[in-house]
């Protein structure tokens, strides 16, 4: 994918825009090894555009309580190119986004969200912009799947796409999906239409995603580190404590030794007792720590996969630990003379 830019001074009103795309696109779809071919507003995962909604027989007359939603301005066919299906209704068509044939296609979560329990194919929007100017009325003509569009927003507003018609960019995304790499290609098209026109910020998508969240990585791969050195310590810290309450019973193992005691009731005797001390320090861990990882993921965007697995394998590994903590000494002393035992200091 790319981005061209239209100079104002050449392309000065939405045709001589709209004329340059109609040229570029056939020729962009006729490279060789070139499957699918489409320019959007924005490309996937990488944000979008946003404008306030107003919901036909629901007027909004304070222009404050109006909702917001997203959107992309993309080509017929942009839905193919990354290969996101459609659920119900029709594709755009090349006449989608003239006068009078204002249409647009919502996500299924946009769909929820803005007619929640109603058939959304039929029904009629309009957007406003930042000088409170009002669209006409846009008619949902399909429903496609979700598409995680603003990957950075923790509560993405509803998703919808335009026809790229209806914004007459001057700036807008080249988005191609080739089995060669069409880069070359690309900038020889470009030319050919705009000899002075440049193909800006060439890349491929995965590249672009890696790009966004390289600091999710790094930050990442540095918490897990300090997490991991923080269970090692919280171990380490169990396992002393665990093993000094086992071994501070040395004598009393010894007297009930002596007084006859098998090996087996003395582990059991040790081990119930630490247990209940485990058994009641993991309720009490992972009673704080649920409502913590909660309110932690609360301030990242997307929800939080994994909290349920992290802290089972983390109090797994906390009980074995105060477990093998209490058994050690329990065994060894089991293995002392019982007169030696009750001399034990």
């Amino acid at each position: 994918m790319a981005r061209v830019q239209l100079p104002d001074l050449r392309y000065k009103d939405n045709d001589a825009r709209e004329h340059f795309f109609e040229q570029l696109l056939p020729q962009l779809r006729a490279i060789p090894g070139v499957t699918h071919a489409a320019i959007a507003s924005d490309t996937p995962g990488l944000g979008a555009s946003r404008q306030q909604i107003e919901l036909e027989h629901h007027p909004v007359d304070n222009r404050a309580q109006r909702p917001w939603i997203s959107f992309l301005a993309v080509s017929p066919g942009y839905l193919d190119t990354i290969h996101l299906p459609l659920l119900r209704g029709r594709a755009f068509e090349a006449i989608d986004g003239s006068e009078g044939h204002e249409t647009a296609i919502v996500t299924r979560d946009a769909a929820n969200r803005l007619w929640p329990g109603q058939d959304p194919i039929g029904k009629r929007f309009r957007l406003f912009d930042d000088q409170n100017k009002a669209t006409a009325w846009i008619t949902v003509a399909a429903i496609s799947a979700d598409l995680a569009q603003e990957i950075q927003e923790n509560d993405p507003r509803p998703l919808l796409f335009v026809p790229y018609r209806m914004e007459g960019w001057d700036n807008m995304a080249v988005v191609v999906e080739s089995s060669a790499d069409p880069l070359a290609a690309m900038r020889r098209v470009i030319q050919n239409i705009d000899p002075e026109l440049p193909l800006n910020q060439p890349s491929r998508l995965n590249e672009s995603m890696e790009q966004m969240i390289w600091f999710l990585r790094v930050f990442g791969k540095i918490f897990a580190t300090f997490a991991l050195i923080a269970m090692l310590m919280a171990s380490v810290g169990l396992y002393a404590v665990m093993a000094h309450a086992a071994s501070s019973r040395t004598q009393e193992i010894g007297v009930r030794i002596a007084l006859g005691a098998t090996m087996r009731n003395i582990l059991l005797l040790v081990m119930r007792r630490g247990l209940w001390q485990i058994a009641a320090g993991l309720a009490l861990g992972l009673a704080a720590a649920w409502p913590v990882a909660h309110l932690l993921s609360s301030h990242l965007f997307g929800p939080a996969q994994s909290d349920s697995t992290v802290l089972l394998c983390v109090g797994c590994t906390l009980a074995f630990v105060g477990v093998f903590a209490c058994w050690l000494p329990a065994r060894q002393a089991t293995a002392f003379d019982p007169v030696q035992a009750i001399r034990y200091e």
